[in-house]
């Protein structure tokens, strides 16, 4: 028996014997999509969105009403919505270098003929100048009921992958790979709030089914691109790629950021091509996943790109220091107490209501920022174990405070100014 046909045993033994008791949202693959609604609402169950090409829908259930469903005749399969977040990855203009993007053939008018790439992601700040606008006639989006408008960005995760790919060359910023301001990019938002939040698995499946239709019927080829992932596979993702690539997309997800060979879903299944990340260096980074089902690697660590915010600053009184959001915190500003945490290596009842300085080192930047946010601070500033300010990423978590990094000049002189008001914006 093929591991592929011991886990669809697998699963259907588990479908059968098993009674979930737990509320919460499932994948229901139907027989006849037309009777879904119906059979849903006969259960009990609550539809919260439907993805015609595959006959599923995404419905709240409880106990007893997955126990109808699972004995109803229409129904083909059932199981749990999984849970994907944003994989944060930071690109700067080496990354650039690294994949031979400077060839002169990326700046020809018709470089970028005929390909659309589709971004699943937080969205796309259009108001941003050193990206395509919706002027130019090649961005188009969905606005999804639960995500919001394709063409804002709350977290700036989306903007930040966008930027790598097609930032413009019109002598502002930065440059992405597809520089000439001609690609065709279809924008599908699955993220949304101040620190990204996460999606389920049919809301990306739907936004992959989006993706699809929007070349179908077209000369155009589609590329679909993903940073984003989790831990659980599911048959729906699979359904919905297999058929990606049946209809010639190619498909690119991140390998995942967990730094483990553990496989990280969508780059795990067979029809995604796995991407890890390298420094500049050209090693490993890190925090990325390694395993066989890794095809490619790309530049992951210190890579600047676009971002929707404005440059950050703590102050305190006429005193003021340029600070920079460390990738996957939260954007929002506080006024609180600044104290000191040292390197904020446990949780500590005196960082209650404050913004906590923590020195880089001994422990990684998403420790410091749980430790700072689980005891109960407003902010987290990680000022550098070296001269000059830093780029950083909560791998492979995210933060519902803000979280900064400071140059160690700027952070040592800020530690002369504890239990004082500083406002962090």
């Amino acid at each position: 028996m093929s591991i592929l046909h011991l886990f669809t045993a697998l699963l259907i033994l588990h479908f059968s014997t098993t009674v979930w008791s737990i509320e919460g949202r499932y994948i229901v693959k139907f027989k006849d999509l037309s009777k879904a609604d119906s059979d849903v609402s006969r259960s009990g169950g609550k539809s919260e969105r439907k993805i015609h090409k595959i006959k599923s829908s995404a419905v709240r259930l409880n106990s007893e009403s997955f126990k109808k469903l699972r004995e109803n005749p229409n129904v083909e399969s059932i199981e749990i919505d999984q849970i994907r977040v944003p994989l944060a990855i930071e690109t700067i203009p080496w990354g650039i270098t690294k994949v031979q993007a400077l060839d002169p053939i990326f700046d020809v008018a018709n470089a970028s003929q005929g390909v659309t790439v589709c971004i699943i992601d937080s969205g796309y700040q259009a108001s941003h100048e050193d990206l395509q606008q919706i002027s130019s006639g090649l961005l188009t989006g969905s606005i999804d009921p639960i995500s919001g408008n394709w063409f804002e960005d709350s977290c700036g995760h989306g903007t930040h992958v966008a930027g790598t790919i097609s930032a413009v060359k019109n002598g502002l910023g930065l440059v992405g790979v597809n520089r000439n301001g001609k690609l065709r990019l279809h924008i599908e938002k699955v993220f949304n709030g101040a620190n990204c939040g996460w999606s389920y698995s049919s809301d990306l499946v739907a936004a992959v089914d989006r993706c699809l239709g929007k070349v179908r019927g077209t000369t155009q080829k589609l590329v679909i691109n993903m940073s984003l992932g989790g831990i659980a596979p599911t048959a729906i993702e699979q359904d919905i790629f297999k058929l990606a690539q049946t209809e010639g997309a190619i498909v690119v997800a991140a390998a995942g950021n967990s730094g483990t060979p553990e496989l990280n879903y969508p780059a795990g299944y067979s029809s995604v091509i796995s991407v890890g990340a390298i420094d500049v260096l050209g090693q490993k980074a890190s925090f990325s996943q390694f395993n066989n089902d890794v095809e490619l690697t790309a530049p992951g660590v210190d890579v600047y790109s676009t971002s929707p915010f404005k440059p950050q600053s703590l102050s305190v009184g006429i005193n003021q220091w340029a600070v920079r959001d460390i990738t996957g915190s939260a954007r929002i500003d506080v006024t609180a107490p600044i104290v000191s945490g040292d390197f904020c290596l446990t949780t500590n009842a005196a960082f209650i209501g404050k913004i906590v300085l923590c020195e880089r080192g001994t422990n990684s930047f998403a420790e410091k920022a749980s430790n700072v946010s689980r005891s109960g601070g407003v902010g987290v500033i990680i000022y550098n174990n070296i001269s000059s300010i830093f780029d950083g990423v909560l791998s492979p978590s995210t933060s519902t405070i803000p979280v900064v990094s400071m140059s160690r000049e700027d952070g040592l002189v800020a530690l002369n100014f504890l239990n004082e008001t500083g406002t962090l914006l």
